[in-house]
């Protein structure tokens, strides 16, 4: 591949903003601990009535990784995290990487086998969770290789409880004493260098794998991402953070990257409380918001949304899944706030590109790449092609976030990370002012009789016509062209669909081979934990509904 030095979108970054930044050397403790000096009293979490200085949190995840250790948590071990968004998951996310451990953060939705999965995969010991429900806990206990389940309680806070009189952990058979010491043990020597997370990404091929972020990763883009939101007219910045924790988006961006900024964070457990979200908004009047365009849509079609004054919301950040251009316009003309959309994935944790907060934002476009990122598009077949301005194919990037590896994956780790670049499956544009476009996944791509179609060219046209109010796009099994596409509708509120007329439309647009053969109406799609579309999951099921048993 040709090293070419094309960097057109540092003509558009916001005024201020570096496009290198000269990264400290430090691990994502030493983060926490650098803004406990600067803002020992300010806020650090506030979660329903319960309040979390910086100061706070910096003692407890030094006693709890004190804890960890008593507990036989050596350095690289890995420990689970199955959590909601609460200051529990929080304290134990650095009491871990304190203690030396790696973060493995698992969606406390997932069921017993998908645990299991994960476990035995990365070779978790320790999990530790928030759940209530001594059967699961038990079914934890049962799973192999873990040595441990911890139960974590209400976080004790020493200046408002007598600390010891709380049990900050427990087991179901046995108590764990309260990690406030007198005197605090010697904590291990973690370096940039070192493990922080394991996080489970299908990746490109669709297997679920562990993606190696180092501290050095996670501790770049949290710095690449507050230097792009540097324009905040606020010294004190307050994120609402309900985006999950264990995803890796919330993780840095609604997580570490506020801790950084030593900002507040305003933490829910229910993505999907409508009263709760508008409630915290009005009150504290949040000045971040990492969201994903599914909650965005919800909260337009709740009526609590007519509560909200302008000023209420003044940033928020969009990612997981393309922001459609009607949500991103009726969201900002409801609430006055503004919405960035931008680009991440589990393999460079989280962020590579975003829209310029003051500068021009492209609808459509995931923005710019961030500092110290450079991004290509090349040939879809061998990747070694850099294609001209506006011609698709594989977005690959370069930076100091991208993960070390897929653990335990040497054959995907070669796929994926190919003479220093990233390879992210998703096809893109770029245009002549380095804006970059996603158009598909290349795992998505349906082949009718050779011909390459785009899930998403189908939905742009299916969208725009009267009544749909959503619409999912995916390759089935077709014995005479191999796959064809199947469009999956979601009807506005009355509307009743002539499936004919819509196809009919569909080829004032698109070539016939692209037309789906195949239109089903329904009401919901089934998504992720933070609202991106399964489409594998679609065609599964519509694979069991033409061949039952």
């Amino acid at each position: 591949m040709k090293n070419h030095n094309t960097t057109s979108w540092l003509k558009h970054y916001d005024e201020g903003v570096s496009s290198q930044i000269v990264y400290p050397k430090i691990t994502l403790p030493e983060i926490l601990t650098t803004i406990a000096g600067t803002h020992p009293l300010r806020d650090c979490i506030i979660h329903k009535n319960q309040k979390i200085t910086f100061l706070d949190l910096e003692r407890l995840t030094s006693q709890v990784a004190v804890s960890l250790q008593e507990q036989g948590i050596q350095k690289g071990d890995r420990v689970g995290i199955i959590m909601e968004n609460t200051p529990g998951f929080v304290t134990s996310f650095f009491s871990i990487l304190k203690a030396g451990g790696v973060v493995v953060a698992i969606n406390p939705n997932y069921k017993i086998p998908e645990i299991e999965y994960i476990v035995d995969d990365s070779g978790i010991k320790v999990l530790i969770t928030g759940s209530t429900q001594e059967s699961f806990w038990h079914a934890l206990r049962q799973i192999k290789p873990v040595e441990l389940v911890l139960k974590i309680n209400d976080i004790p806070i020493q200046n408002d409880v007598d600390s010891s009189s709380r049990k900050l952990f427990h087991l179901v058979n046995k108590e764990i004493p309260s990690p406030f010491v007198t005197e605090v043990a010697e904590l291990p020597i973690i370096t940039p260098d070192d493990p922080a997370v394991f996080q489970y990404s299908g990746g490109t091929t669709g297997t679920p794998k562990a993606a190696v972020g180092l501290h050095r990763n996670l501790v770049a883009n949290v710095y690449q991402f507050s230097e792009w939101l540097k324009c905040i007219d606020k010294s004190h910045p307050i994120f609402l953070s309900v985006i999950p924790f264990y995803h890796v988006y919330g993780m840095v961006l609604a997580m570490c990257l506020p801790i950084q900024m030593g900002a507040t964070m305003l933490t829910l457990e229910n993505m999907r409380s409508m009263d709760e979200i508008m409630e915290t908004i009005s009150y504290h009047k949040p000045n971040v918001f990492p969201c994903v365009p599914s909650l965005f849509r919800a909260m337009i079609k709740s009526p609590l949304i007519r509560n909200l004054q302008k000023g209420d919301l003044n940033i928020c950040i969009s990612g997981s899944a393309p922001l459609e251009q009607d949500i991103l316009e009726g969201f900002e003309t409801k609430t006055g706030a503004k919405i960035l959309e931008g680009y991440g994935l589990s393999e460079a944790p989280t962020a590579t590109h975003c829209n310029p907060l003051a500068g021009r934002k492209k609808i459509g476009s995931i923005g710019l790449p961030l500092p110290n990122v450079v991004s290509r598009i090349v040939d879809l077949e061998k990747g070694e092609t850099e294609l001209p301005i506006g011609v698709e194919g594989e977005l690959i990037i370069r930076g100091p976030q991208v993960m070390r590896e897929y653990f335990n994956r040497e054959h995907e780790t070669r796929a994926t990370l190919r003479n220093g670049w990233l390879y992210t499956g998703d096809i893109a544009r770029m245009d002549n002012e380095g804006y970059t476009f996603i158009t598909g996944r290349k795992k998505d791509l349906i082949k009718v009789s050779g011909f390459q179609v785009w899930p998403l060219e189908i939905e742009s046209v299916i969208r725009r016509y009267p009544g749909v109010a959503d619409v999912v796009v995916a390759g089935i099994y077709d014995e005479n062209t191999g796959e064809r596409p199947k469009a999956w509708i979601i009807p506005g509120e009355g509307f009743v669909f002539d499936i004919l007329k819509l196809q009919r439309y569909c080829k004032n647009s698109l070539a016939d081979y692209k037309v789906p053969k195949e239109i089903e109406v329904v009401s919901e799609f089934p998504r992720s934990n933070i609202g991106k579309v399964l489409r594998r999951e679609l065609i599964r099921l519509d694979h069991e509904k033409k061949h039952p048993g």
